[in-house]
């Protein structure tokens, strides 16, 4: 009894020196600094008159006199890069070992390189000062508003295992505060003199930026807060969702529809280490830009890999798709006039958020890992290209080979059953049509088309029947039972007889055949007579045959009169007929 009894006095011994350096530590870092710590579990929540005092106290800070990218280029060793976007040139490269993802304020573009947090000039590139982040401390984040940095680590006390976590302000290289918090810390946002900090998931705390007091404190036990944005069009917070920051302690969500399959991803998690540098995140994600009142400026843009879905976010409905060439999404942005687009092959494309046309290309002529802008509200003064056909690029997704984009594919083929317009039904039949489709998206195909066929755009649908099993070109038709179900839910008449020509062709399937006979009922045109009653004269006689005559036999009654009947008690009563089929005409006629 005595070792275990003296391991639990350790380990109690040992939480206990943890929460008294915790302590000391808070309490010297407040004397230094002469700020309030304000992040203990205790402190006041969601105050709707402090907050709003909080975000009247802001006052914006100076920004870059023009659009800026900062690439990080790969290579031995790594560059970071200037790139003026209006003038669509490089300013200035130098070697830099980057850690962590990029921020820019309105003369220093800073990040972690090495182990030291190094602000650079945007004039030219030289180093304005670095401070080392000190042996055991990892980067949580870090942001900048005008030129001061305000960052945040963990830290593994000396004592034990457990972490301690710090945020603070550095200004000329020369931290102006430092404030430890009581539990995990995510990743800090920084605009207009206002600091925000995620607190273990659930809250967000709003910090002075100058002194590191803490203003306010929001509370949510509904959902996580893993991610802040501070933009001009104001600051917003949350994880699945969207909360406005000015709307109070009691926000609700902005309202975004978007279909099944896509990936809410809204906001960097700051409390994911991988994200702290640019990651897979940056490849699939959402963009979107927040209005200044209510919802979203503009779509809500689903970016994966290279593939690009936007979406009117009050209907659901898709306004433009788009495929990048080549090269993954290594970054890209929302700056409410346009979205900046980086690519790993070195390219900078801009687009219009409203259609997706192309507003201006930069071409940086290296291979990148990630990118930064400084171009909040920047449009190329230049007029736009055409805006791309979005049935061509959602055809151009479901045909690309990358492997990458399986659910992309099968979400760009949903969204052309959708559209319902010429093109996309074309697009839609070729791939039911083609060998080369796989199979599971030639189902997609397929239940895209028959969910909502139009009369007004069969015609790709009928022309696709002309095609026949034909043994010298080896050509096989494909999906005729999938086209017949289409053109029978259309109810047109024109589609008649080429169905009828696959009915009477001795290579169509008794399962088509079926699908045929559903189709010309549902159509319901009383031409189709003669040639359904041709059909089951021939082939009532024959056992082998005896599936594709009770198609005709049945779609013959559907649609025939007192002339029909006769020929039913006929083929019923002649001893030529197959049994099975003269079963059923007995059937039909009700002896």
């Amino acid at each position: 009894m005595i070792a275990p009894r003296f391991a639990r006095v350790a380990r109690v011994a040992v939480v206990a020196l943890d929460v008294l350096v915790i302590l000391v530590m808070a309490l010297l870092l407040g004397a230094c600094s002469g700020a309030a710590s304000g992040l203990s579990l205790s402190a006041a929540d969601n105050d709707p008159a402090r907050l709003q005092q909080a975000l009247a106290s802001a006052h914006p800070a100076a920004v870059p006199a023009r659009a800026l990218a900062f690439v990080l280029v790969k290579g031995e060793p790594t560059q970071l890069r200037a790139v003026d976007l209006a003038a669509g040139k490089t300013l200035w490269s130098v070697a830099a070992d980057v850690r962590s993802r990029i921020v820019v304020g309105a003369s220093l573009v800073s990040a972690l390189e090495g182990a030291d947090l190094v602000s650079r000039a945007i004039s030219d590139g030289h180093v304005a000062w670095k401070l080392p982040l000190g042996p055991g401390a990892r980067l949580i984040g870090l942001a900048a508003d005008g030129d001061r940095i305000v960052y945040a680590v963990t830290e593994t006390l000396a004592a034990s295992r457990r972490g301690a976590w710090t945020v603070a302000s550095v200004v000329g290289g020369r931290e102006t505060w430092r404030l430890p918090a009581p539990g995990e810390i995510g990743a800090p946002q920084a605009a207009a003199g206002l600091v925000y900090l995620p607190l273990q998931s659930q809250w967000l705390a709003i910090l002075d930026g100058e002194h590191g007091t803490v203003l306010a404190r929001v509370r949510r036990n509904d959902l996580a807060i893993a991610g802040v944005r501070a933009v001009e069009g104001g600051t917003t917070y949350g994880s699945r969702a969207v909360l406005r920051l000015s709307d109070g302690p009691g926000a609700v969500p902005l309202a975004a529809r978007l279909p099944d399959g896509i990936e809410t991803r809204w906001f960097v998690d700051g409390y994911d280490p991988v994200q702290t540098s640019y990651s897979a995140f940056d490849r699939m994600r959402l963009l979107w830009h927040p209005a200044p009142r209510g919802g979203f400026a503009g779509p809500v843009v689903a970016l994966s890999f290279r593939a690009l879905f936007a979406y009117d976010p009050d209907s659901g409905v898709l306004l433009w798709a788009r495929l990048l060439p080549r090269a993954e999404v290594v970054t890209a942005e929302d700056s409410g006039a346009a979205i900046l687009i980086a690519t790993a092959d070195g390219e900078i494309v801009v687009l219009d958020p409203l259609n997706g046309a192309i507003l201006g290309q930069v071409t940086t002529g290296a291979r990148l890992a990630g990118a930064a802008f400084a171009v909040e509200g920047f449009r190329p003064a230049h007029p736009p290209a055409e805006p791309a056909s979005s049935d061509e690029a959602l055809l151009a997704m479901v045909r690309d080979k990358d492997a990458r984009l399986g659910a992309e594919k099968r979400l760009a083929v949903r969204e052309l059953g959708r559209r319902g317009n010429l093109a996309a039904t074309t697009g839609l039949v070729g791939l039911i049509t083609d060998e080369a489709t796989p199979v599971e998206i030639a189902e997609d195909a397929a239940a895209a088309l028959l969910g909502g066929p139009d009369a007004r755009v069969v015609a790709p649908i009928i022309a696709a029947l002309a095609v026949h099993a034909d043994r010298t070109t080896g050509r096989t038709p494909r999906g005729v039972g999938v086209l017949a179900r289409a053109l029978g839910a259309a109810r047109v008449s024109e589609a008649v007889a080429p169905l009828l020509d696959h009915l009477e062709d001795p290579a169509t399937p008794p399962a088509v055949a079926g699908e045929i006979g559903a189709a010309v009922v549902l159509i319901g045109d009383a031409a189709a007579l003669p040639r359904l009653v041709s059909v089951l004269l021939l082939s009532r006689c024959d056992p082998a045959e005896t599936e594709i005559a009770d198609v005709a036999l049945d779609a013959t009654f559907a649609l025939g009169g007192a002339a029909e009947r006769q020929v039913l008690s006929y083929v019923a009563e002649d001893p030529r007929t197959a049994p099975e089929v003269a079963a059923r005409a007995r059937e039909k006629l009700g002896r």
